[in-house]
């Protein structure tokens, strides 16, 4: 029974992430190491349950970070977004951001 609650904690803990996140589940799932198919069951449960308005399915996020630095990569968006990377970043990741 423990084990079944630290499990619906972790996926509720990815289900919060991911939709802050901004990312498909598909690219979530893929950045995570996470089975697709077992957090789209867990995204369709929490979504059951939920009371709150719905979350937009693309687009980004404004993020404060307290501590910039300096990026590694900086890549401009034609609608003038700019996405700024700090540490290494998967290609594919980065393609996923631009589609």
């Amino acid at each position: 029974m423990e084990a079944t609650n630290n499990l619906q904690t972790a996926m509720r803990d990815h289900f919060d992430n991911w939709q802050l996140s901004g990312l498909s589940q598909i690219g979530y799932c893929s950045l995570h190491g996470l089975s697709f198919a077992k957090f789209n069951y867990w995204v369709r449960k929490f979504r059951g349950k939920r009371d709150a308005a719905p979350v937009p399915q693309s687009g980004f996020l404004s993020v404060s970070v307290s501590s910039l630095g300096t990026p590694i990569l900086e890549v401009t968006r034609k609608d003038g977004q700019v996405l700024r990377f700090y540490r290494g970043a998967d290609a594919g990741f980065v393609k996923s951001l631009l589609d």
